[in-house]
């Protein structure tokens, strides 16, 4: 009975394993999957409208999401359950963490910017172009979506494969970093910023180890990229003046 109900539990540890696992070749692939249709057809996407682009983009997104909320599903329902119930003392309890992420993430950003004679991150000077092109965009993308995806992908998945808080901890806020970076970086010296993008990724990863409730993450997540984005609205709005 005993040898059943081992072989019962390592069966339950490898299906959650290798669900984490689905759920990040899901996250990494998509960007190469939503072009398919248009190579299909030998569509010029240089041709599309940026309207067209950004809902496709966004509905792409959305459709990631979901799918990986429904490889998790119960377990979210039952996190989210269990959210509501005790969000007071979550928030408590974890709230201050944002002015460590804060804090760290400033100093080392502002120690890179020096390495690279005051440079800003490649993904950062992106993301700057892209709000001032379409703001709305970039504040539903930053603060709506990505907090989610990224929350689900590199929290909850990732949780699943390691097993051990400080690994766990490690792989998602290096990994976090990493996958902001890369892609971005022209120079060697442009993947300091992993650290400055890992920081946020370990004290996530840290609360969601602790708390075993992803929507904590999730919620700090959009918070602190809505008060980014709000921050880059009013810069905006002053270099307009």
């Amino acid at each position: 009975m005993l040898k059943y109900l081992n072989f019962k539990q390592d069966f339950i540890n490898h299906k959650e394993q290798l669900k984490g696992i689905l759920a990040l070749i899901v996250y990494l692939c998509y960007p190469y999957l939503i072009v398919i249709p248009f190579n299909i057809i030998n569509y010029d996407t240089s041709k599309l409208s940026n309207t067209f682009i950004t809902l496709y983009t966004v509905g792409a997104e959305i459709f990631v999401i979901l799918l990986i909320i429904l490889l998790f599903k119960k377990e979210l329902i039952k996190q989210f359950n269990d959210f509501k119930k005790n969000k007071k003392k979550y928030f408590d309890k974890y709230f201050k963490f944002w002015f460590l992420l804060l804090i760290l993430t400033m100093i080392s950003n502002a120690i890179i910017m020096a390495l690279n004679s005051g440079e800003i991150a490649n993904n950062e000077e992106a993301l700057n172009k892209l709000f001032t092109n379409n703001p709305i965009y970039v504040y539903f993308l930053s603060v709506l979506i990505a907090p989610v995806i990224e929350e689900l992908v590199f929290r909850h998945s990732i949780r699943k494969i390691f097993k051990n808080d400080w690994l766990f901890i490690i792989i998602s806020g290096l990994f976090f970093g990493f996958m902001h970076v890369l892609g971005q970086a022209d120079k060697l010296s442009e993947y300091l910023y992993i650290i400055t993008y890992s920081i946020p990724g370990f004290i996530f990863a840290y609360i969601y180890a602790k708390s075993k409730n992803i929507y904590n993450p999730i919620s700090l997540h959009m918070f602190h990229n809505g008060i980014m984005i709000c921050l880059q609205f009013l810069l905006l709005m002053f270099g307009q003046n």
